[in-house]
């Protein structure tokens, strides 16, 4: 997506207030959605296991670490800093753009729950491509910080479950 594109998107999202309403309700939901697969996963590993449950939990936490240290590493700016998009920013604080932690990990969990439940998975990473899309039209994102995201989370997610479960 190239500069004109996305300027266009975000005052498009922007220019009524209801379409904004509606995606910031929607990124909520989804998050809160990912809140409870991954409770859901983690209760489901831990009735096997205990140990299973610890796996699981390092297969999702070590790689979120990691993604946070590059992101300070990085220090990539977010678009509404680079381009002027709103009076007042949607967030405090610079930089931190990419990767998206986000969209890394919805569609973490989003992979580890396909081996368990393909449909709540696809379900998840469903809603999870649809978060992506909602966090660059607010500006929050470049398409390349939400791709980068969920390309880490599923990659990870798999070598975590070749490795460790």
């Amino acid at each position: 997506m190239n500069k004109l594109s996305l300027v266009r998107l975000v005052k498009k999202v922007n220019s009524s207030e209801k379409i904004k309403k509606t995606i910031t309700v929607f990124c909520y939901l989804v998050s809160l959605l990912t809140v409870f697969v991954f409770a859901y996963m983690l209760l489901y590993f831990a009735r096997s296991s205990l140990i299973l449950a610890i796996k699981y939990i390092i297969v999702l936490g070590f790689p979120f670490l990691l993604v946070g240290l590059v992101r300070k590493i990085v220090k990539a700016p977010r678009p509404y800093e680079l381009y002027d998009f709103f009076e007042k920013p949607p967030r405090a604080g610079e930089g931190d753009s990419f990767p998206s932690r986000h969209s890394f990990s919805v569609f973490a969990i989003g992979t580890l729950c396909l081996l368990v439940s393909p449909v709540l998975g696809i379900i998840t990473l469903v809603f999870g491509a649809l978060l992506c899309f909602c966090r660059v039209a607010q500006g929050i994102h470049f398409v390349r910080d939400v791709v980068a995201g969920a390309l880490v989370g599923t990659i990870s997610s798999l070598i975590g479950v070749l490795v460790l479960i």
